[in-house]
């Protein structure tokens, strides 16, 4: 699963990285395709991406810290006043009493010093320790990236879907409409040869101004929903062209039959699988901490001393070099430590709660997503049959009405039912498309 993640990951930033132009909207649009081009245009993704390359250079960073310390250094230095240092007075006059000092000035009026300086940890448990949280927290940010990829593509399923449902809509307000026009057509004939009354061809007019009004609702929908999935593949609504979609509401109900397959952990509980095991990392950092450090240093270089500033008088310039081996230990430095490693066990212990229940949270919403979408199939079976039988009720019925054996009131009714019957079916057909959404999502 790792690997699939950096591999998922890596193609996406290639993909970021390769454009070398403005992407364009094709003029058809399929899901999948919808799906692909919002990983390489949504600036979301993008951010994900570029939290995975800081991820990389802070462990990077953290490597480059076990490597040699060397460094050069110079100063020169004139000393004011030459500091005395009392002696025995015997060390230079054998004469001298016991009690007796001499003092000796031991500096020169300038010094210098050059030289390189090298050190080595031949063991540091904190470096050790900051690669090993760094390398842990590229991998929580590959995981990360890849939830937002999931969310997004869920984003762009329901974006996909709702421009599917409102263009059906608009397309049976357009037909509803039609139809309401012939109606009143009918009426207004009948009405002028004063076989209807003025209540009815008001009615007539009512439905008329209705279909219109639900068109241009329809409309309007529409035009919401495709904004909004515009903006969601990374495009400016106002500046782009909505492009034909492809794909219908049985294909997308095709698309979604074998969501209930999916299989392996989700994304979230890796994520805090991985952040339960950097809790415990840090934990281990902070234990390690009272551990000695144990360092080689070195140098290698020359002292000048003179009382004269003659700093190119190589007579005067003493050679100086060493090699070491240092051990440090903490005492009380390490005593916060305590209280670090109390709240990080503390911590652990809330990690490992949050991801049971984030585990049982999944299991249910796997279970219910499974049984949401079992129900919402058989559903929108009895809707269709629901829409066709009240399609043809409605048939009927105009018929009878143009022939003039049904009356108004009766034809209105029957209208009624089937614009409802027809507004329960797309709403059927938006929760199955939903329910396998959630279904497919459950599984990521």
């Amino acid at each position: 699963m790792k690997v699939k993640l950096f591999i998922l990951i890596g193609l996406i930033i290639a993909i970021q990285y390769g454009r070398g132009q403005q992407p364009v909207l094709p003029v058809t649009l399929s899901l999948e395709d919808a799906r692909q081009m919002a990983l390489k245009n949504n600036p979301d993704i993008l951010t994900g991406n570029l939290n995975i390359a800081i991820s990389q250079k802070q462990a990077e960073e953290a490597r480059w810290k076990k490597i040699p310390q060397v460094y050069a250094n110079y100063d020169v230095r004139s000393n004011l006043i030459i500091p005395t240092t009392p002696v025995p007075a015997r060390a230079f006059d054998p004469a001298a009493s016991d009690d007796a000092l001499l003092p000796l000035k031991f500096a020169s009026r300038w010094s210098s010093n050059i030289g390189l300086n090298a050190r080595y940890d031949l063991f540091n448990p904190q470096t050790r320790g900051t690669v090993r949280e760094a390398d842990h927290q590229t991998l929580i940010s590959t995981i990360e990236a890849a939830m937002s990829v999931s969310d997004l593509q869920y984003a762009i399923n329901l974006d996909y879907a709702a421009c599917i449902i409102a263009r059906r809509q608009a397309e049976m307000a357009a037909i509803d409409t039609a139809t309401m026009t012939r109606i009143l057509s009918v009426t207004s004939d009948r009405y002028q040869a004063g076989r209807l009354t003025d209540t009815e061809m008001n009615n007539a007019l009512a439905d008329k101004n209705r279909s219109v009004s639900d068109y241009l609702r329809a409309e309007n929908i529409l035009a919401q929903a495709g904004a909004k999935l515009l903006a969601d593949l990374g495009f400016d609504p106002a500046k782009s062209a909505m492009p034909a979609l492809t794909d219908s509401i049985p294909v997308l109900m095709t698309f979604y039959a074998g969501a209930e397959q999916n299989t392996g952990e989700p994304l979230n509980l890796q994520k805090l699988a991985h952040q339960q095991t950097l809790s415990e990392i840090r934990l281990q950092n902070t234990k390690d901490g009272f551990l000695p450090t144990v360092s080689l240093n070195g140098f290698f270089g020359a002292n000048f001393y003179d009382n004269g500033f003659h700093l190119f008088n190589g007579s005067h310039w003493y050679g100086n070099s060493y090699l070491g081996l240092s051990v440090t230990l903490p005492i009380t430095q390490g005593l916060d430590r305590i209280k670090k490693e109390d709240q990080l066990k503390l911590q652990l212990l809330a990690d490992r709660n949050r991801y049971l229940s984030e585990k049982n949270h999944h299991s249910l919403e796997a279970t219910q997503a499974q049984s949401d979408y079992t129900f919402k199939k058989n559903d929108l079976e009895r809707k269709e049959l629901a829409m066709a039988l009240a399609g043809k009720n409605f048939t009927i019925a105009l018929d009878q009405y143009t022939a003039g054996r049904l009356l108004a009131s009766e034809l209105s009714r029957s209208e009624l039912n089937h614009r409802q019957a027809k507004a329960e079916y797309l709403q059927a057909a938006y929760d199955l498309i939903v329910a396998g959404m959630r279904l497919e999502k459950a599984g990521r």
